[in-house]
């Protein structure tokens, strides 16, 4: 008698743990999870405001550094006019361009591996200024172009150039 009343009661504590064990899945979807929640329509597009505001500083955030790498090389250009060699100051500016430029192309969907090598590689630090000017003016212009929704491969192609004649301009390479 004793067996069987404790096989019963085995049975029911199996049966009453099976039960909540299935009260917790969802039966409607496939995986028996529950659905996730939607939120309120406001709140939905409350959201997506806020993502298009933030879209569309991060794209004049772009266009602004643009903006300043094209100061910068201007600078060094004048610079470089007038001393004839570029000082301690113009290379802390190098330095500022580059990390610019590096910004500028991970905002544009660009990676480190797709740098380019200029067809022409300047020979003297005054072409090499004159064409990292002219370049970085056509990145400003290439990004003034772009839309915060669009990707220009030709504006990471200008940046990797302007990286490159950066780099030339550091290291004389």
């Amino acid at each position: 008698m004793t067996n069987f009343i404790r096989t019963i009661f085995i049975f029911i504590f199996i049966f009453s743990v099976s039960v909540t064990v299935q009260a917790q899945f969802d039966v409607s979807t496939p995986s028996g999870t529950p659905k996730a929640e939607q939120l309120p329509q406001p709140i939905m597009e409350t959201m997506a405001k806020k993502q298009l505001e933030e879209n569309k500083k991060e794209h004049e955030r772009l266009i602004k550094r643009s903006q300043d790498a094209v100061k910068i090389s201007e600078e060094l250009e004048k610079s470089f006019a007038k001393n004839k060699k570029l000082t301690s100051q113009d290379q802390d500016k190098l330095k500022d361009l580059e990390k610019l430029l590096k910004r500028i192309r991970k905002d544009l969907g660009g990676s480190a591996d797709e740098e380019d090598q200029l067809e022409e590689k300047p020979t003297t630090m005054a072409s090499a200024l004159n064409a990292l000017k002219e370049t970085t003016e056509s990145l400003y212009e290439q990004v003034k172009k772009t839309t915060r929704y669009t990707i220009s491969a030709v504006a990471i192609k200008s940046s990797n150039t302007v990286l490159y004649i950066v780099k030339f301009l550091q290291f004389g390479k």
